[in-house]
C-alpha cells in the first residue's frame, strides 16, 4: 500500500473518473494511511487488502459524484420537485395518543 495520493491515483485509474468532490476527506484519509503504515504493523497481505480495501471505498466515492453530478440537473430542473413536501408533519391529536396506547398494549405480554 501507498501513500494516499497512489491509492487515490490507483482509484482513478479503475473508475476513468477524476473528481472526488468536496476534498475535506483528504486529511482524514492521509492520517489513516499514515497511521497504518506506522503504527499498525501490517503483514503484506494486510497491507494488500487494506489498500484494496481503501481504493474500493474511493472507487465508490468517485462515482456517487459522478452519479450525482449527471442526476442533479435532470431531478433538480424537474417542474414538480418538491423535497420538503416529501414528509409530513406529525399530527398531535388525541388519535396519537391512543393508537401508541394500542401499540404498548399489544407488546405487553
Amino acid at each position: 500500500m501507498g501513500d494516499h495520493e497512489q491509492l487515490l491515483e490507483e482509484a482513478r485509474a479503475e473508475t476513468g473518473l477524476r473528481d472526488f468532490g468536496h476534498e475535506s476527506f483528504l486529511e482524514g484519509l492521509e492520517i489513516l494511511v499514515r497511521s497504518l503504515h506506522e503504527e499498525a504493523r501490517l503483514n503484506a497481505m494486510g497491507e494488500r487488502m487494506l489498500g484494496q480495501r481503501i481504493v474500493g471505498h474511493l472507487k465508490q466515492r468517485l462515482q456517487v459524484e459522478d452519479w450525482y453530478r449527471r442526476s442533479w440537473r435532470s431531478i433538480s430542473n424537474r417542474r414538480s420537485f418538491r423535497p420538503w413536501r416529501r414528509f409530513r408533519p406529525i399530527s398531535r391529536g388525541c388519535s396519537m395518543r391512543i393508537s401508541r396506547r394500542r401499540i404498548f398494549q399489544r407488546m405487553a405480554p
